[in-house]
């Protein structure tokens, strides 16, 4: 027998699928046992003829919905079957969003009036908040997959479910020359950093001449080693990738590049909340601006820096939330 490219392919994607909803300790030998069964089940029917792609559509379509052949593995009963995770996922992200979003927009507006203290004790009532919500949220739906017996009612995309609509399969993780870039850069940025931070600042050009007029304070360099360590941490991760494949193997591939990048993002988080409870004022300087003969630039460049700062912080919450998601059991690595 054999198994045409395409088909190949095909059956990854269902195999990948169905990893979804298997617990990870177990993911690679059940997903070897449906691989052999589906290879059992192309050879009993196509001896003598090729397995093409309609072939093997054919054969997956009959083992049913990922989600659903999943289950059959599954020697314990789950807290929240496949049927309602996907709902379940749907309704916890869309409510931390919103609970976050709300949250950051309140925070913009008294950051400037907070000590350091009051900001942690702001963001720890925050992930209290949420917790809770997320937990409120689980016992209901935990309640639900013991309390609805016939959960192919509330599982939407049951009678919709389609060979197109399994993940394509696609390496996440940088490619070499994408990391030497980085390399490059990071070296680049660190140096600029560190060496030529001190002449940052408004420069007036007269009579062959100019004058210059520094407009950070003395506590930007207090944290200039912090903003290099996050850059160089970051180019770091990457050298594994450079190394070629063995260096890590293809399987824990995308698990090392996601773990990786979550710790970056608690780390881009930490350094924006230190930024908004320190303030404007404590890395630029006001009188800057106006011995330069720009006073009104003060006020706008204070909400400038609020906002870029709050831009940041939820766009570094929402890579941190859908990379932990892909890396839990039910994930999509």
């Amino acid at each position: 027998m054999k198994i045409e490219e395409s088909a190949l392919e095909l059956m990854k994607r269902y195999l990948k699928a169905v990893e979804r909803y298997l617990p990870i300790s177990k993911r690679a030998d059940i997903s070897r046992e449906i691989e052999s069964m589906i290879y059992d089940i192309c050879e009993e029917r196509y001896t003598e003829i090729e397995v093409d792609k309609q072939k093997m559509e054919s054969v997956l379509v009959e083992l049913g919905k990922p989600s659903k052949l999943a289950a059959k593995y599954k020697e314990t009963r789950p807290l929240i079957g496949p049927e309602l995770t996907p709902i379940f996922k749907l309704v916890v992200s869309v409510i931390v969003l919103i609970t976050g979003f709300v949250s950051l927009i309140n925070f913009a507006f008294a950051a400037s009036s907070m000590t350091g203290p009051e900001t942690g004790l702001y963001f720890l009532d925050l992930f209290g908040s949420v917790t809770g919500i997320v937990g409120t949220v689980f016992i209901v739906f935990y309640i639900l997959e013991r309390a609805i017996r016939n959960k192919s009612e509330i599982d939407f995309d049951d009678e919709t479910w389609k060979i197109k609509d399994l993940p394509e399969i696609k390496d996440k993780t940088p490619g070499r020359s994408e990391v030497i870039a980085v390399l490059i850069f990071s070296v680049i940025i660190i140096l600029a950093l560190n060496l030529f931070t001190d002449r940052v600042g408004i420069y007036e050009f007269h009579d062959g001449g100019y004058n210059f007029t520094p407009i950070l304070a003395a506590d930007i360099y207090r944290i200039l080693p912090l903003f290099s360590l996050r850059i160089a941490i970051g180019a770091v991760v990457g050298l594994p990738f450079i190394a070629g494949n063995g260096a890590v193997t293809g399987g824990s591939k995308n698990y090392y590049w996601r773990i990786s990048q979550i710790g970056l993002n608690v780390f881009d988080i930490g350094i924006i909340i230190l930024l908004f409870s320190r303030g404007f004022n404590s890395f630029f300087l006001s009188e800057g601006f106006s011995n330069a003969g720009f006073p009104g630039f003060v006020p706008v460049a204070e909400k400038l820096y609020v906002g870029i700062l709050l831009i940041l912080l939820v766009r570094c919450i929402i890579t941190l939330v859908r990379n932990t998601l892909v890396i839990l059991p039910k994930g999509r690595v």
